[in-house]
């Protein structure tokens, strides 16, 4: 897989929008939360045998829901973000490439998540595009919660 350098040019315009170059721009980042959790935000952990772990993901996901609707007469939106297996550059030097083929396989889109999906997904939760949208976990997971 190349290397990417820089962000990209979407991430980049959210992410000068939302610094600060328009007063709309930045309200509505003073009006969102997100929360992250580890991948596999409605996978069942089969093989898990550390009880509290499995508890982690549906604690989090009934915690934005329960914080959603309590700010939200105020306008403040509360998502959640769960992303699956993500290649940071330091999963790419510790996993073998055989084991990375077999974790691709898991994906119906056919790779393996990148930062920048993560960022993008965030970014489009604090833009405006997202305006209405509240309470949800947006899982960034290539398919594989559908499998």
């Amino acid at each position: 897989m190349p290397k990417r350098s820089g962000s990209t040019p979407a991430v980049a315009n959210e992410t000068n929008r939302a610094s600060g170059s328009s007063p709309r721009s930045r309200a509505a980042s003073a009006d969102v939360t997100i929360n992250f959790k580890e991948q596999y935000g409605h996978v069942d952990y089969i093989f898990s045998t550390k009880h509290l772990k499995e508890l982690e993901h549906p604690i989090l996901n009934w915690l934005t829901q329960e914080v959603a609707k309590e700010v939200a007469p105020q306008g403040v939106r509360v998502n959640c973000v769960a992303p699956s297996t993500v290649l940071t550059e330091r999963l790419e030097a510790v996993i073998p490439e055989d084991r990375r083929a077999q974790m691709t396989a898991l994906h119906p889109l056919g790779r393996l998540g990148t930062p920048e999906d993560v960022a993008c997904a965030a970014l489009f939760l604090v833009s405006d595009c997202s305006s209405w949208i509240t309470g949800v976990t947006l899982d960034v997971a290539g398919g594989r919660i559908m499998v």
